[in-house]
C-alpha cells in the first residue's frame, strides 16, 4: 500500500457514521455527498470524490464494485474498490465499538489473508460481521479472508 493510500484510508475512516444522523435512507449516498460537497482544507475535488466513494462503499451490503461505475474514473474506481474492501474487513474487528481484540496479526499468503485476534472477551458480533463482509477482499484481491480467535484469560 502506498503512503498516499494509507493517508486516505485513515481520512475515510473517521466519517464513516457521517450519514446516520442525517436521517437520510440511504446513509452511505449521503456521507459521501456531505465529504464531496464539504470545504475541507487541503482536499481538492478529486480526493473528496474518492474519500466519500469509500465511506459509500465501506456503507454498502453486500459489496458491489459497480456502484463506482459513472462516479469515478477506471483507475480511481480500483483504487476505491481496494481501499473499500479493506476497510470494510477491518471496521467488522470492532463492530461492537468496546476494542475487545488486545492484539491483532494478519498473514498475506497467494490464496487468503488470515487475521488473528487475541482476545479474553466475547467477539461474537465481530466475528459474524467479519464472515459477511470477507466477499469483498475476495471479488476484489481473490483472497479468502479467514479470521482466527486466540483466547486470553480474564
Amino acid at each position: 500500500m502506498k503512503n498516499e493510500d494509507a493517508w486516505v484510508m485513515s481520512l475515510a475512516a473517521q466519517p464513516l457514521d457521517i450519514g446516520q444522523f442525517v436521517g437520510e435512507s440511504d446513509q452511505g449516498a449521503m456521507a459521501r455527498d456531505l465529504i464531496s460537497r464539504s470545504d475541507i482544507i487541503g482536499l481538492g475535488a478529486a480526493e473528496k470524490r474518492v474519500i466519500g466513494s469509500i465511506v459509500y462503499g465501506v456503507r454498502q451490503f453486500p459489496y458491489e464494485m459497480s456502484v463506482f461505475d459513472g462516479v469515478l474514473s477506471p483507475e480511481e474506481s480500483l483504487r476505491v474498490s481496494k481501499l473499500v474492501a479493506i476497510l470494510k474487513l477491518a471496521q467488522t474487528l470492532d463492530k461492537s465499538r468496546k476494542q475487545k481484540i488486545s492484539k491483532l496479526r494478519c498473514h498475506l499468503d497467494e490464496k487468503e489473508f488470515v487475521v488473528t485476534a487475541t482476545t479474553g472477551k466475547n467477539i461474537q458480533l465481530e466475528k459474524y460481521f467479519f464472515q459477511l463482509n470477507r466477499d469483498a477482499l475476495k471479488k476484489v484481491f481473490g483472497l479468502e479472508a479467514k479470521l482466527r480467535i486466540k483466547r486470553t484469560s480474564l
